[in-house]
């Protein structure tokens, strides 16, 4: 059973939303994609946090 307030999928919903961002700030596709796999693997199951702070994360990774 999922946890109460939970939709199914949601947790992935900033994968998108933070691809999309950094697409609109002038990244590719590509490069969006890599950045937000590897915020996805920083997170290491543990809770989403915002995803103003994940886009930031993102560009970090994308400035190395």
């Amino acid at each position: 059973p999922d946890a109460p307030g939970r939709r199914p999928g949601a947790g992935q919903a900033w994968r998108a939303q933070v691809q999309t961002g950094l697409v609109n700030l002038g990244w590719t596709a590509r490069d969006a994609d890599a950045a937000v796999d590897a915020v996805a693997a920083d997170l290491d199951g543990t809770e989403v946090p915002p995803v103003g702070e994940l886009l930031k994360a993102a560009l970090k990774k994308l400035s190395k």
